[in-house]
């Protein structure tokens, strides 16, 4: 799966992702790979992004959406 964060500033695209961990409305939440597609709205909390090989980047946010479609989770902030 691919993860791609966007910013106004920056853009972080990270490719072999296991799971992403992300704070939406109704709660905490994964994505996974071969996941349903989906829409959701963030909040603040803490993205967490586990890669394949279980090294693990977290990013603190204050809102956003992000979607999910063909294997590619897109996160906007």
């Amino acid at each position: 799966m691919i993860c791609k964060i966007l910013t106004p500033e920056t853009s972080n695209i990270y490719n072999d992702v296991r799971v992403v961990s992300l704070p939406g409305t109704n709660g905490r939440f994964e994505v996974l790979p071969n996941h349903a597609e989906l829409f959701q709205i963030l909040i603040k909390g803490q993205i967490v992004v586990e890669k394949a090989d279980g090294i693990r980047e977290t990013k603190e946010i204050s809102e956003g959406t992000c979607h999910f479609i063909g294997n590619t989770l897109t996160v906007i902030l």
